[in-house]
């Protein structure tokens, strides 16, 4: 994916120069002499804003209960929703919230005592009446004789709620049960749901530690290599994570406003995102400012057109390359592979094209400069041995382009497919020289032999850069006329039959 006013491969992806824009007119100009000419007030701003979400948003609550999120008329939640109707009182009570699991510490049968011993431990437990737990019963031991279980009763509300009450309860029941085993010879763990939930709350905080700190540690190295400047490189940090705070709060007093619930990661994703991508935003602006000081800029002029020329550069998304996809698995017959294996070339290649483009066409100019340019290939077309996904792909992969040729034309959006034939990529490369040795060739004598079997005209097989060079010349503003058409790269081999 590029913008039109950007740069892929070497190639400009439009006419039109590359000057500079010069300090004018436009909202983003604007805001960048506003900014400049009274910063004091844009950052005493920032500071009282942030202050006041962070000092009065709720805390963000998460859930790993991934049904929460499911709308009210999926059948699933129509069916819990009568269910609870019909019968009240067991919608409201999970009896197997938490499971106690007991067993001796030399791995033998429990006696007599040791059933005791389980009984009286969910008996005292019970009668802690530890806040969120409801009841703490003795369950019958495994048919082994070697595993008895006692059961925690708590609120399905709790267990299957955002807040973080069942698993501040499991983390209290873990405690008193310690001392109650020590010196009875068993051993015990906490299972269930509201443990489980427990468990992976705590993985995720430490998945969110580790995440943080790799993340600033990679920003503050790579700022201090480039700008040689400790203020620099903690500048962004510091900006970004005020940023990170008020997002945070403000998704929070959302949730709390509309009754939403977050998902467990929404902490990561915010660190991920606004630190990646806030982080090259900033330090587009800040090589643009300095490209404008040396162009003799005053500061103020700098900022404003560093600014206007960050929207422009960064804005609209305006070409699309579907070009995802992999080498064949296996060289066997496809027909006998499992679901599974069908199912993750169809996912990578044709699902992961048609998620990526119903991503971006919202973000697509209307003004005939959209272009989206799906890279298909040849299975598609022909019958290529131990190729059935890659054929089922590429197949669907073409018929996709004059779908939606046809559906974005009110758009002014062109859809084309480009289909390279026998390419020299990396993978191809190795292939070339792994199949002569095995018949005794040369690579150069293998890929002889291929072309006048495939019926290659051009005798030789393709350069990646000439595939390059077809898709630019398809997302320029010379190709604004062709839509709907599959080029093909292949150096003459679907004008010749082959046996």
């Amino acid at each position: 994916m590029t913008n039109r006013t950007g740069t892929q491969g070497g190639q400009v992806a439009s006419g039109g120069g590359d000057e500079l824009p010069r300090p004018g007119g436009g909202p983003f100009a604007a805001l960048g002499r506003l900014v400049t000419g009274h910063p004091w007030l844009v950052i005493a701003v920032w500071i009282i804003a942030a202050v006041a979400i962070v000092a009065t948003a709720p805390s963000l609550p998460t859930t790993t209960n991934e049904a929460s999120f499911l709308p009210s008329h999926y059948e699933s939640i129509r069916a819990q929703n009568l269910q609870n109707q019909a019968f009240p009182e067991a919608g409201k009570l999970d009896a197997t919230a938490a499971i106690i699991v007991f067993a001796r510490s030399d791995h033998g049968r429990l006696t007599a005592a040791d059933k005791a011993k389980v009984a009286s431990i969910a008996t005292t437990l019970n009668g802690k009446h530890i806040k969120n737990i409801v009841s703490v019963t003795a369950g019958p031991p495994s048919s082994n004789g070697l595993v008895q279980t006692a059961y925690v009763a708590m609120s399905n509300s709790l267990v299957n709620g955002s807040g973080t009450q069942a698993g501040d309860a499991v983390k209290v029941l873990r405690a008193d049960i310690k001392p109650l085993v020590s010196g009875a010879g068993l051993y015990e763990g906490v299972t269930g749901a509201a443990a489980q939930q427990l468990d992976s709350e705590q993985s995720g905080n430490k998945a969110e530690e580790i995440v943080l700190l790799a993340t600033l540690v990679l920003i503050l190295v790579l700022l201090l290599i480039i700008f040689r400047s400790p203020i620099i490189a903690l500048m962004p940090i510091i900006t970004i994570a005020v940023v990170a705070e008020v997002a945070q709060g403000l998704i929070a007093d959302v949730n709390s406003a509309l009754n939403l619930n977050a998902d467990s990661q929404t902490t990561v994703i915010l660190i991920v995102v606004l630190f990646g991508i806030g982080t090259d935003y900033i330090l587009f602006l800040m090589f643009r400012y300095r490209e404008r000081l040396r162009a003799g800029d005053t500061p103020k002029q700098a900022v404003a057109t560093a600014v206007e020329r960050a929207h422009a550069e960064l804005g609209p998304l305006h070409i699309l390359v579907n070009n995802a996809g992999g080498p064949i698995k296996r060289p066997e017959r496809q027909i006998q592979w499992p679901d599974s294996d069908w199912r993750d070339d169809i996912d990578t290649k044709l699902l992961g094209m048609l998620r990526v483009t119903q991503s971006m066409i919202p973000h697509m100019p209307t003004d005939g400069t959209g272009r989206i340019i799906n890279i298909s290939g040849i299975a598609g077309s022909s019958v290529l041995t131990s190729a059935l996904t890659h054929g089922l792909n590429n197949a669907a992969m073409n018929h996709a382009t004059s779908y939606l040729a046809a559906d974005l034309a009110a758009a002014r959006i062109t859809v084309n497919s480009v289909i390279p034939g026998l390419i020299a990529t990396e993978w191809r490369e190795s292939w070339a020289e792994s199949a002569g040795r095995q018949r005794g060739l040369s690579k150069q004598e293998f890929l002889d032999e291929t072309c006048r079997d495939w019926g290659i005209v051009a005798g030789r097989w393709g350069t990646m850069r000439e595939v390059a060079d077809a898709v630019v010349f398809v997302a320029s503003d010379r190709a604004a006329y062709i839509n709907g058409a599959k080029l093909t790269v292949d150096g003459g081999y679907a004008i010749n039959a082959r046996g």
